[in-house]
């Protein structure tokens, strides 16, 4: 659990530097985590951009796409070492999200966890506790 932290803490070092995709990119994937022997793969979407209709649209696109490649079996054909796992996804901010992106990522939440996905948020502070939970 310590290494799949440490890999997520710098994977957020390198968002913070707009190193990778973000939720602009609404059909890539901004990080696969994985860990040798373990059951679980973590993606990674990173939300850099100012709270608004557009970034909340981009933001339910983004998920969508991410669900529809696990529930589909895509991300597996495409990256084997993902086969099997259980996936979590795990959606970072910049800033703290106002009330109606909280609901909709509640909402997407729900949807999710019908295809046991799980789809936790925070801040990039936030990281560690998510992974723990």
């Amino acid at each position: 659990m310590k290494k799949l932290i440490s890999i997520l803490v710098s994977a957020t070092l390198l968002l913070s530097a707009n190193a990778i995709a973000e939720v602009g990119d609404t059909t890539v994937i901004d990080l696969i985590a994985t860990k040798p022997n373990s059951s679980d793969a973590v993606l990674l979407l990173h939300q850099m951009r100012t709270w608004n209709d557009e970034s909340r649209n981009l933001l339910e696109k983004k998920l969508e796409f991410y669900e529809t490649v696990i529930r589909t079996g895509e991300l597996a054909k495409q990256r084997p070492n993902t086969s099997g796992k259980n996936f979590s996804i795990m959606v970072i901010y910049a800033s703290a999200p106002p009330e109606d992106a909280l609901d909709l990522l509640s909402k997407i939440q729900k949807r999710m966890l019908e295809n046991q996905i799980i789809l936790r948020w925070g801040s990039q502070q936030d990281i560690s506790k998510l992974m723990t939970h």
